[in-house]
């Protein structure tokens, strides 16, 4: 899969209040991009892409702020609204990607911490056919009895980290969280996240999710990661955790990566 164009230009625009440098509290609009890639099987008409919507969603009215919601389960409505309005395909027409982090501490007391996100993940599926994704460094997930993950019992939702999905005849591989110390949530060993990484993009996967970016081209992120991209074949990767003004970098080996921290891009089907 490749993106042939991506507007800079948003389609909409979503107020939040989170907390910004110095733990001050500050308002921040996410941008909800369109672009267009080269092919999409034909069950979808749309891929939703988003990660790192940290905060909390600023309403209309101000006597109404003390019942806010998190700004990821309250951006899950706004797209709901685009699907009525006929910018967004019906839900069973389209799926979503998440690249982690959802989590929000609702008193402001810290941007990261670590935090349940499964009604995110929730709010997302009841508007779309199905979200596949990667957790974030600060993303929590209830258990069930046995201790696995709750979230993954439900249907059409896809929680990976160093695996592989296909939906609707679209491969995906994923790996969740950051390359760091193993003993930390969602933090992978240096060796094993590269060679993890390296299996994956030998397979040819039509998306590889990350939420760790790579450092390549002056964007923030992780060198080595970056290093094992541009050494690899083709590619359509799919990041956060850090913020690029830039989302989309194109690669000499023909790759692409699109980083989409603290925003909505909707990739939609050529015509």
């Amino acid at each position: 899969m490749r993106i042939l164009e991506l507007n800079n230009e948003p389609i909409t625009e979503i107020l939040s209040e989170t907390l910004g440098d110095g733990g001050k509290r500050e308002f921040r609009t996410i941008e909800v991009l369109q672009g267009i890639v080269d092919y999409l099987p034909e069950e979808i008409d749309a891929l939703v892409c988003t990660s790192d919507l940290q905060g909390m969603e600023v309403k209309k009215y101000s006597d109404e702020n003390k019942d806010r919601r998190l700004l990821g389960i309250a951006i899950a409505n706004e797209l709901k609204e685009l699907t009525d309005c006929g910018l967004l395909p019906p839900k069973e027409k389209f799926g979503v990607i998440f690249c982690g982090d959802f989590h929000f501490e609702e008193d402001f007391s810290s941007r990261g911490g670590f935090g349940e996100v499964d009604e995110v993940w929730l709010a997302f599926k009841n508007i779309s056919k199905w979200v596949v994704g990667v957790a974030g460094n600060h993303d929590k997930f209830s258990l069930n009895e046995n201790g696995e993950y709750s979230i993954s019992e439900e249907k059409d939702i896809f929680l990976l980290d160093r695996k592989t999905q296909i939906i609707d005849g679209l491969n995906f591989s994923g790996i969740s969280g950051l390359i760091g110390n193993s003993q930390k949530p969602w933090r992978t060993q240096e060796e094993q996240y590269l060679a993890a990484l390296k299996s994956m993009l030998l397979k040819k996967p039509e998306v590889v999710l990350l939420h760790e970016p790579p450092k390549i081209g002056g964007m923030k992120g992780n060198q080595k990661i970056g290093d094992v991209i541009v050494k690899s074949s083709q590619s359509l990767v799919i990041c956060g955790h850090s913020f690029w003004e830039n989302p989309l970098l194109n690669l000499d080996n023909g790759s692409q990566v699109l980083n989409v921290n603290s925003r909505v891009v909707i990739l939609l089907n050529k015509q």
